[in-house]
């Protein structure tokens, strides 16, 4: 047996697992939206209740937002109230709500807005309690960019330490004396918004070359950051060459800095993520293409351990992905070519309990398609938004691969921002559950077997007509797809990319049909009855 039908064989076996699936989901109940509101992230939670942010851009005739902070048990997931925040002013100048977050059970707006009089862009601070309440009186500016204007791109990152206990602001700005960029990182603590630590670091790259993938901090004031530099240098005949390159920067508390290039030889890096392991080990993980200078396209993966005491890199594996694999996307002709993958795009990035690592990628792009009437002389123009395969790739401690697997998809929507596409993924143990929309006929008898190149899935396009798709990951690759509850017939559509994992391994998740919404959750080795909706 070939390896191309061992991935078959893997794919296919439905019928002697399917009985092992112990996943459900419990709704609460449903309720209407505010008018021109909607939910744009569930927050946080605590002993009992689980808290959700609630936005709307301004009503008509007022551009002015507003927010609400919802609070549901955490047991029923009946709503106990939708309560309105009050937005905080500065100067009388417009602000924008830039995040919600919690911080060891208390809640933090983070709003900014353009001071012209400091030419700057500011970040503010304030506690939010339970109730929804705003407190003004201890907000603080947590950060700042430099802008002339209200137009300039520049933007703050943000990320929680690695114990959650503060909050690590950290940016690019330009320096008018070296006409260089600079890195600013600010830790500052969750409690009473008092900066921790401040660093400084002068990069020897001109103005807008630097971008700034991610970055992670501790409580004791170490950061890295991933950085993203782009190179444009005139070719032949006058035309422009675009390249570029990745750094990542330690800055360490006291203040030494250190520098590593993450070059793969010939090899262009087209997808990369940074994250910080429990025993304080920093990886680097990501996928290349052997094409020059491709950033689209995807070859295979590579991954990188750094470790966190002496800060050498301890372990790295760079592996194209087989051939065998290749073709289940695509055709053996292509891929004797040396064709390569397309527009995948890395989500999920889940560390091994042995120092390796598992990446979830998605292949997600959008289009825009025009048409012109030629009766009006109007021109329209749509865009369509495509999530479709997603890959699983399991990384060795010592950065070899263990396997690589696809699970076929294909969701295609206009005009909605893919608001039902892509998918959820849950982890329990060794097992990835991964949930999607999916169009229904891919679980009747005409559908072709599951995970074989000539068996395309029908492409999901109408969402409260979907079947969700649950489709399961075991430690040794083993792949099986089932349905999970029908979006139509429960009138339930989950949105993905709302899903929350509590501190006891539940995942909330949020669905809504029309207007109308609920949130409910995954149980684990729940029975066959908990799929149905009250």
């Amino acid at each position: 047996m070939n390896v191309r039908n061992i991935y078959i064989t893997t794919l296919m076996f439905i019928s002697i697992v399917a009985n092992a699936q112990q996943l459900g989901v419990k709704w609460g109940d449903s309720y209407k939206n505010k008018k021109n509101s909607y939910i744009t992230k569930i927050v946080g939670e605590d002993n009992d209740s689980y808290y959700a942010f609630r936005y709307s851009g301004g009503y008509v005739f007022s551009y002015i937002p507003h927010i609400w902070l919802d609070k549901y048990s955490g047991f029923s997931l009946q709503q106990e109230f939708s309560r309105p925040m009050d937005i905080p002013t500065r100067a009388g100048e417009e602000v924008s709500i830039e995040d919600m977050l919690q911080i060891k059970g208390n809640f933090i707006l983070l709003t900014s807005f353009f001071n012209r009089d400091a030419s700057k862009k500011s970040v503010f601070a304030y506690s939010v309690d339970t109730a929804g309440k705003v407190y003004t009186k201890n907000s603080r500016e947590v950060d700042f960019i430099p802008s002339e204007t209200r137009r300039d791109n520049r933007r703050e990152h943000v990320a929680l330490s690695a114990d959650s206990s503060a909050l690590f602001f950290y940016h690019t700005e330009y320096d008018t004396k070296t006409d260089n960029e600079r890195l600013v990182c600010r830790l500052v603590d969750g409690a009473d918004f008092k900066e921790l630590f401040f660093k400084s670091i002068d990069i020897p790259y001109k103005k807008e070359q630097v971008n700034i993938i991610n970055g992670i901090s501790d409580v004791e004031g170490n950061f890295y950051v991933l950085l993203k530099i782009n190179s444009l240098e005139k070719g032949l005949f006058f035309k422009e060459k675009y390249s570029s390159s990745y750094l990542l920067l330690s800055i360490a508390a006291d203040g030494k800095v250190r520098e590593y290039d993450l070059s793969l030889g010939t090899k262009s890096i087209s997808e990369i993520l940074l994250k910080r392991s429990g025993d304080g080990n920093i990886l680097v993980a990501g996928f290349y293409s052997n094409l020059a200078k491709s950033e689209d396209d995807v070859a295979g993966s590579f991954y990188i351990r750094i470790d966190g005491k002496s800060g050498d890199i301890s372990s790295k594996g760079v592996k194209d992905f087989d051939k065998d694999f290749l073709s289940l996307s695509m055709s053996q002709n292509k891929v004797d070519k040396g064709r390569e993958l397309y527009k995948y795009k890395l989500n999920d990035f889940i560390l091994r309990d042995d120092q390796g690592a598992i990446l979830i990628a998605e292949q997600t792009y959008e289009d825009v398609i025009c048409f012109y009437d030629m009766r009006t002389g109007l021109q329209t123009c749509n865009t369509h938004y495509y999530y479709n395969d997603i890959i699983i790739i399991n990384i060795n401690p010592d950065g070899t691969v263990a396997w690589v697997r696809k699970v076929p998809k294909q969701q295609e929507t206009i005009n909605d921002d893919g608001l039902f596409s892509s998918y959820l993924m849950y982890k329990r143990d060794q097992t990835i559950y991964l949930l999607f929309n999916d169009d229904i006929r891919n679980f009747t008898q005409q559908a072709m077997p599951f995970g074989t190149f000539d068996a395309e899935p029908f492409n999901m396009t109408a969402p409260h007509k979907a079947q969700v798709a649950l489709v399961t990951i075991d430690s040794a690759g083993n792949v099986v797809k089932k349905p999970f509850f029908s979006s139509k017939d429960n009138k339930i559509i989950i949105r993905p990319s709302l899903s929350y994992k509590t501190n006891n391994d539940v995942t909330v998740i949020y669905g809504e049909y029309g207007n109308r919404f609920r949130l409910g959750k995954l149980i684990y080795n729940a029975e066959p009855d908990s799929l149905k909706t009250e």
